[in-house]
């Protein structure tokens, strides 16, 4: 019994190696981007805002915020995350400090556009955004639906081993409030994640940790109250340890994990600009 359960194992990891391994030759190849994916920048005043999308999201997440801003004159700059937009397949080939130097990269982008950029970051965004305050040209960072602690943590090392074994993709689950936004239907993104790719999530996540005892720029936090993945934790976390003079928490009530496509989107995005007036030059 026990020689065919480890013949059964060993077949199951050739056969899981070699699909990996023409996913990941196959990631190699360019890819087209999703349309609604495209990164995109408004030109404005010198005021620059940077807007980072979630793990498996794309830019079309502020589709709703990044007008609002560019209407109040700001130049607003929505990048794209490494390994996204195009097909799930090219996280494979990310690593997790990927993210954090391409939102250095972007910042000196922008820097050369504008004189002070405020960086939003929604869910992982968030955690991208709160590495960012070494910069001197950042004067405040926003952040909504951040993980920095979960409510029930999505992957234990052990899960994340098994689930390596025997499988190559994960499908992501959707709760009623983003059915109810129709996140599915309607969302520019990935709607299965590469296990391997979770390693990294993880990793970008607890490094994010890490970078909150350096923040002294002016923040403002935003959550849901019925998230129902990241914990309300994160937010005490954040405001508790960060070393800003000035911090602001906005909790929303039955909203989605993303809080800036649900319906408190009006009422957020005018915090969102009172904080920024009240915190540039």
């Amino acid at each position: 019994m026990l020689t065919y359960l480890i013949g059964g194992y060993i077949t199951l990891r050739l056969y899981k190696g070699i699909r990996f391994y023409i996913i990941k030759k196959r990631a190699k190849k360019p890819s087209k981007l999703m349309k609604g994916a495209e990164p995109f920048l408004l030109h404005g005043n010198k005021t620059g805002i940077i807007l980072i999308h979630g793990f498996s999201g794309s830019p079309y997440q502020y589709k709703h915020l990044s007008k609002k801003l560019y209407d109040k004159g700001y130049t607003v700059f929505a990048p794209l995350l490494p390994g996204h937009g195009t097909s799930s397949e090219k996280l494979m080939l990310v690593k997790w400090q990927d993210y954090f130097e391409k939102i250095e990269q972007d910042i000196d982008y922008l820097s050369n556009l504008c004189d002070e950029i405020f960086v939003i970051g929604t869910s992982f965004g968030g955690n991208i955004a709160l590495s960012t305050s070494k910069n001197k040209k950042v004067k405040g960072i926003i952040v909504g639906g951040t993980p920095i602690i979960f409510k029930k943590y999505p992957f234990s090392r052990t899960m994340l081993a098994l689930m390596n074994t025997f499988k190559i993709h994960v499908r992501k689950n959707y709760d009623k409030y983003a059915e109810r936004i129709k996140v599915r239907e309607t969302g520019v993104g990935y709607h299965s994640i590469p296990v391997s790719s979770l390693y990294h999530f993880i990793k970008a996540v607890k490094y994010s940790k890490t970078l909150i005892k350096n923040i002294k720029v002016p923040i403002f936090i935003i959550h849901s109250k019925t998230d129902t993945g990241v914990s309300l934790k994160s937010v005490d976390y954040i405001y508790k340890n960060s070393k800003s003079k000035v911090k602001k928490v906005m909790l929303v009530e039955d909203s989605y994990h993303n809080v800036f496509l649900d319906k408190d989107k009006e009422k957020i995005s005018k915090e969102i600009i009172k904080f920024i007036e009240e915190n540039k030059k």
